[in-house]
């Protein structure tokens, strides 16, 4: 069981804009009733720029233009990191950057499943080594956590 728990945003937002007062549409909604409720039970949350790299091998096919495919597709997941890059307060005070996490924190089951990435690094053949690819996700999180238990890194690094 994670020490801490993630939920992915509907939008994507910049660093500088990484705030509740410019949550959009349904994250603002939730957010707004989140705040409340946390409010009324000892919890705070924190927002976060969320970033994940998955690293394998790949068909040397190409991403295909007349089938929309901009990405390579990954055949074998070699290796994965995520990060949260700058994890906020609610006014957009910076709490930390550079975290670590797993993946076992993400509320969401396979949110990542049919969602192409947003960059990718893609590297031909090498000599004797396969082509392979890198997925790049950037996504934005919110973090719940008990007001007594408040120092973020000790909640949710696994190292």
């Amino acid at each position: 069981m994670p020490k801490s728990l993630a939920f992915l945003l509907e939008h994507k937002y910049t660093d500088a804009s990484l705030r509740y007062a410019n949550l959009k549409g349904r994250d603002h909604q939730v957010a707004s009733h989140l705040r409340k409720i946390c409010d009324e039970t000892g919890f705070c949350f924190y927002l976060a720029s969320f970033h994940r790299e998955v690293f394998g091998g790949c068909d040397d096919n190409g991403p295909f233009e007349k089938k929309r495919v901009r990405f390579h597709e990954l055949i074998e997941e070699i290796d994965r990191e995520t990060y949260l890059t700058r994890i906020v307060d609610l006014e957009g005070t910076e709490i930390d950057i550079n975290l670590q996490i797993d993946d076992e924190i993400l509320i969401q089951e396979c949110p990542f499943d049919k969602v192409d990435p947003d960059d990718e690094e893609y590297s031909g053949y090498t000599g004797n080594e396969g082509v392979s690819a890198t997925h790049f996700y950037r996504r934005t999180v919110r973090t719940p956590m008990k007001l007594s238990t408040r120092k973020l890194t000790q909640d949710i690094r696994w190292q």
